[in-house]
């Protein structure tokens, strides 16, 4: 029998059987996909696997999450990579590589790998500046203006007056699509380097930079990058507080993004009116948005109305979030009622834990009830709800009205 994946997840591997398994990676003709999270992997354990994938030919995923790798172990895996050319997938979340771990992730691994497409390096203590480096290694390099201009008068002499104002000697990575670094410790330092980093990459498609430490600034910053970028379908971004100014700059952007399909803010909105207008203009304008989470976002009457508003034309959403989003207004909850019924396309809304009323998840669920027949399937959501008995608090309908799902003693 050919075994293609193997999951070894907590199963508190020892020295001895890391051995094992390193010498039998490095001959292995048939496993894809090894995850060896949540075994206490140490440095050591790590120079024995490194090994084993320089000569390993086959293994494409590798899940090391949960593990107690640092900075000897870190080097270990990326000096293998920066030769081994057959991993795709590379989990190294929540270990202990911190900024001198990551340092050597920063040369030849980054820049010179054609077949890492998904690195995970979320909660890991990298810092502004080795991110920075990490980033500056998946795009050319900006020019400084003075380099731009000698590329200028070199152009000139070849009677063009095409100024590329990242042309760079230094080769780059130009295959990784997937990066996380959700909690690694990046801040404003590091902002202008995501943004430029979003702007000029053709084919980084899923980033995950939520809960770091970006202030206003940063988040304005990021956003003019995200203004400029045409390759991103997946963004998270929960829990970066946004102000007033950052929010409305970020918006802005998603607003004229063509690909997105995926945008998380848990807890990233305040209730200011021109919030809810922005978002109802993002949801009126756009083509391609599926996924929108709101969760944890004071989202607030009058400026929240649009956005509900916007939601009944919408026809690319299919799950929208907005739970603990403080809604409890009857008359709020009215105007959402209509709009469930007119939308046609979402699948999936949650209103769980707000203040919704009796009345209010009544006007709710009669809404979604008297959705045309032809509308998608809808999951509604409304647990924890004051006037939600049910203990699922979840209405499904195709058009029709549903029974009540039992309940439960």
């Amino acid at each position: 029998m050919k075994v293609h994946k193997l999951d070894l997840r907590g199963c508190l591997i020892d020295m001895e059987v890391m051995t094992q398994l390193s010498r039998g990676l490095t001959s292995n003709r048939f496993v894809t996909t090894l995850s060896l999270s949540g075994n206490h992997l140490g440095d050591s354990d790590m120079a024995l696997l490194a090994n084993a994938l320089v000569h390993n030919g086959l293994l494409q995923e590798l899940a090391l999450s949960y593990n107690s790798i640092g900075e000897n172990g870190s080097t270990s895996l990326a000096k293998a990579l920066a030769t081994n050319s057959h991993l795709q997938v590379l989990d190294l979340m929540h270990n202990r590589i911190g900024k001198d771990g990551i340092t050597p992730w920063l040369g030849p691994t980054m820049r010179t790998n054609r077949t890492l497409r998904e690195l995970k390096l979320s909660h890991n203590a990298i810092g502004d500046k080795k991110a920075a480096d990490l980033f500056q290694s998946l795009v050319p390099k900006e020019l400084t203006e003075e380099q731009q201009l000698k590329v200028l008068i070199a152009n000139r002499q070849r009677k063009t007056d095409v100024v590329d104002p990242h042309q760079d000697d230094k080769p780059y990575n130009s295959t990784l699509t997937t990066l996380l670094l959700s909690n690694t410790g990046i801040s404003d330092e590091a902002s202008t380097h995501v943004a430029h980093m979003l702007a000029h990459t053709r084919w980084l498609t899923y980033l995950d930079i939520s809960c770091n430490d970006f202030t206003s600034a940063g988040n304005v910053a990021i956003a003019q990058g995200l203004e400029r970028n045409k390759s991103l379908r997946y963004l998270n971004y929960h829990e970066n507080k946004l102000e007033e100014v950052a929010a409305l700059a970020v918006l802005r952007a998603l607003k004229t993004h063509s690909v997105v399909e995926t945008a998380l803010f848990q807890a990233c909105f305040g209730g200011e009116p021109t919030i809810g207008t922005a978002l109802g203009q993002l949801v009126l304008s756009t083509r391609s948005l599926a996924t929108l989470d709101l969760s944890h976002c004071l989202l607030e009457p009058p400026g929240v109305v649009g956005f509900y508003h916007a939601i009944a034309e919408n026809t690319s959403l299919r799950s929208v979030d907005l739970s603990c989003s403080g809604l409890k207004l009857d008359s709020a909850a009215s105007i959402l009622a209509k709009t469930l019924q007119k939308n046609s396309s979402l699948t999936f809304a949650n209103l769980s834990y707000n203040e919704i009323t009796l009345r209010g998840c009544k006007l709710l669920r009669d809404g979604v009830a008297a959705r045309n027949e032809k509308a998608a399937r809808l999951v509604l959501s409304l647990e924890g709800n004051s006037g939600e008995k049910c203990p699922t608090g979840t209405i499904i309908t195709g058009g029709i009205r549903p029974a009540r799902p039992p309940l439960i003693y």
